[in-house]
């Protein structure tokens, strides 16, 4: 696979899961108010299944607290993302 693919497809991965962290946090944010930024920033860095799986859950959270618990019930060894470079 030649650079120039590897980094347009590092590229795509990043702007998607930019993409979609941005949106759940605007639903977030309309659902409880504003989001501390230590919230926020741990939602921008969740990998992309995690980014799935919050957006199944999203409309059974009824409270900030529901979306601390849910983000603490996560496994912190999966929980930073980094697009991948192959």
């Amino acid at each position: 696979m030649s650079v120039d693919v590897i980094e347009q497809n590092w590229f795509l991965q990043e702007i998607t899961q930019r993409a979609e962290s941005k949106m759940l946090l605007m639903q977030l944010e309309q659902l409880f108010g504003p989001l501390d930024q230590a919230t926020r920033e741990r939602i921008r860095h969740l990998p992309p299944a995690q980014l799935d799986a919050l957006a199944k859950v999203l409309f059974s959270l009824k409270t900030k607290d529901d979306l601390t618990a849910w983000l603490g019930s996560l496994d912190p060894a999966t929980t930073t993302w980094e697009p991948s470079l192959s």
